[in-house]
């Protein structure tokens, strides 16, 4: 019976929740980085959010008729599992056992081949003929996924997990080894079932790799063959499959030669079957013993030039205010990131099928930890108990965590089972895993082909979302409810503070945003206070949303202090809501603008002035009326001031070149567009 690791842990806490629609990024910059992505050969798959209090990232596929919803699982060793049910449907072979241990206790498996995989429009056999998995009781696993997209898949398809875009973006595995292999390579040595071959120096054998292309030149004569890729193991090793190139487009091409292949620098090794037929098997190793039919070859690069890796992600991200943090890529495929608590080294597994972070019991207190209490977790394997922990000053690579929250929130659990089977498969061992609340809060993009984890504060992510200023509409404070009026309270988001304002004053702070799925917890402090200091704590802290062009903030307020667990400020809770509107420019809306005409109508045009002047002209085949009279804006209002009575007006959208509003005395839309000035 195989032996692999899972590092799955699903933990229930109360403040997880599905992701709001408002979150967001900047078009732009999503954008370029889509395009980016594309260019280089990836598939944009898209990521789907789980079910109330799960925070974990999905992905659709189908697996021959089922369609399979998989968890995405950078924790979980195996290309992918699929729920046991699903595989009898599938009438699937059930292969060797496969043992697993989790954090909540041992899980065990079956191997399976998949007859075929998609994900989104993503074709997993396009460019190998076939993919393993395993079958296995998801039941237990937290809302119960019908499979996991482990990390052997994400390495082999050198994947890209956008967490700002929900976005999983991946490639054949050849479009990521090609550019190693690309060019000219001169054989050097050549054994022939364990024989040396004496080489014609004059003459050499040689390989070349273009065009998606196999050409083998010996004694003269060139052959050329179609070519197939796939990993052999974590180490930078591929399997490779020659066929015949009239066969390029047939799923399964016929296998004429086979083997692996590495390269370390300008040295090429290889280990061939060049006639399948003759060979009982494919070589899978690098020896070439007698009678196996393999040959063993080492080659050398005939234009000593270092290839060109390309990396479309490194300099649009760190121009966007992206961090770079390497990750170590250990021999089982896992990635970790060296991490820093004070004079303390951690080795954390970057898990995005953990909800929250987990960090080992054993270091918990000389990390400084402060423990929040004890809460239920469930993991493969089983149900586990994991204490709530907080630490102040990690720092992953150069990136530091004070900077975005005044402390990192996740659960302790022990890892000694873990680190001690890592141990037995020579790998070292860990002391946590950084699971999706800290990966959301710290907006990452995670780049398995280049091993790098970009990580940025989620408040600049969605600072686009919420720069300007929004307007006081509704309220709830101890439990008394009630409506402003136009100028009663106001919120701005300025060069990277917010202010609160009423009538009565002005407050600015400094803050911190953290997310927690369709909220956002925010932590209020002096704008002039030191985040990296070591006394440094947050005042007031509260939750805000955005839904539907609505920010709704509810804040600790007065001498009682109870942070808020939902969207109420009930009495005696020392709480107060607030519902805001976001208040439209002003300056945006002068200039002249055109009705759109409805079918039937009059057109009519409207000039705003900057001295609050404004004229609306009404033209018709027999008369041209000019009407004056003044405007102001309240929030998202615009109230025409006539004679007698004032006509309000709810903006919808106001851009450089449309106007579209709601008469509130009206049902129906008016749109504008502006007229260019002469």
């Amino acid at each position: 019976m195989s032996y692999r690791i899972r590092l799955l842990v699903l933990l229930a806490f109360s403040f997880i929740a599905p992701v709001s629609a408002d979150d967001k990024p900047a078009a732009k910059s999503a954008d370029a980085r889509k395009a980016a992505l594309l260019k280089a050969g990836y598939t944009a798959v898209p990521l789907s959010d789980g079910p109330k209090r799960d925070l974990k990232f999905y992905v659709d596929g189908i697996v021959g008729a089922e369609k399979v919803r998989f968890l995405l699982d950078s924790g979980d060793m195996d290309s992918a599992e699929i729920e046991l049910a699903v595989a009898k449907r599938l009438k699937l072979m059930l292969g060797e056992e496969v043992a697993g241990l989790g954090a909540g206790g041992k899980h065990i498996g079956r191997q399976v081949e998949f007859p075929s995989l998609t994900l989104g429009s993503f074709d997993a056999f396009k460019d190998w003929h076939r993919f393993g998995g395993v079958a296995s009781d998801l039941t237990q696993s937290s809302n119960s996924p019908t499979g996991i997209l482990g990390v052997a898949a994400l390495d082999e398809w050198a994947a890209v997990v956008d967490y700002p875009n929900r976005t999983l973006y991946l490639r054949p595995y050849i479009a990521t080894v090609w550019p190693r292999l690309a060019g000219k390579w001169t054989v050097a040595s050549w054994q022939e079932e364990g024989q040396a071959r004496k080489l014609d120096p004059k003459a050499p054998a040689a390989f070349e790799f273009v065009d998606r292309r196999f050409k083998l030149t010996d004694g003269g004569k060139t052959r050329e063959y179609g070519i197939r890729l796939v990993p052999n193991d974590f180490e930078g090793a591929s399997q490779v499959r020659l066929f015949d190139p009239k066969q390029e487009r047939k799923p399964a091409p016929v296998t004429l030669a086979s083997g692996v292949i590495k390269v370390k620098g300008d040295t090429m090794t290889a280990c061939l079957a060049l006639d399948a037929k003759k060979s009982k098997e494919p070589p899978m190793d690098f020896d070439a013993p007698k009678g196996s039919g393999y040959v063993l070859l080492e080659l050398k690069r005939s234009n000593p030039v270092a290839p060109k890796i390309a990396d479309p992600l490194r300099e649009i991200l760190v121009k966007a205010g992206y961090t770079a943090v390497p990750m170590e890529h250990d021999a089982a495929g896992l990635r970790v990131v060296k991490a820093r608590l004070g004079r303390h080294m951690l080795r954390l597994v970057v898990d995005t099928g953990a909800n929250i972070s987990v960090f080992d019991t054993a270091g918990l207190s000389k990390w400084g930890a402060v423990w929040l209490g004890r809460v239920e977790g469930k993991s493969l394997g089983g149900s586990l108990q994991v204490e709530g922990v907080r630490l102040r000053g990690l720092t992953l690579g150069a990136y530091d965590t004070r900077r975005v929250l005044s402390g990192v929130y996740g659960g302790g659990i022990d890892l000694s089972q873990i680190n001690k089977a890592m141990t037995q498969e020579k790998l070292q061992p860990i002391q946590g895993l950084l699971g999706n609340l800290d990966l959301l809060t710290n907006s990452a993009v995670i780049d398995f082909g280049t091993n790098t984890l970009y990580l940025r504060p989620f408040k600049e992510t969605l600072w686009p979302q919420l720069e300007g200023k929004w307007v006081g509409v509704r309220y709830e404070s101890d439990g008394r409810k009630g409506q402003y009026k136009p100028g009663d309270a106001a919120v701005e988001f300025k060069n990277g503070r917010i202010r609160f304002a009423a009538k009565d004053g002005a407050a600015d702070w400094a803050f911190h945003l953290r997310h927690e799925g369709d909220r956002y917890w925010v932590e209020l402090f002096d704008p002039d206070a030191d985040e990296l200091a070591d006394g440094f704590s947050c005042p007031t802290n509260g939750a805000m949303r955005l839904n539907n062009g609505t920010l709704t903030l509810v804040m600790e307020k007065g001498k009682s202090r109870r942070e808020p667990t939902e969207f109420a400020a009930p009495a005696g809770s020392g709480l107060l809501l607030v519902e805001y509107e976001r208040a439209i420019d002003a300056a945006k809306l002068v200039g002249t603008w055109k009705w759109v005409v409805r079918k039937g109508a009059d057109p009519s045009e409207i000039v705003f002035r900057k001295d609050g002047t404004v004229t609306i002209t009404i033209m018709s085949k027999d008369v041209e009326l000019a009407l004056v009279g003044k405007y102001k804006v309240e929030g998202k209002k615009v109230v025409m001031i006539g004679e007698g009575r004032n006509y309000v007006y709810s903006v919808n959208k106001l851009t450089e070149s449309e106007l579209e509003w709601t008469p509130e005395e009206g049902m129906v839309t008016e749109s504008y567009s502006r007229v260019q000035e002469k």
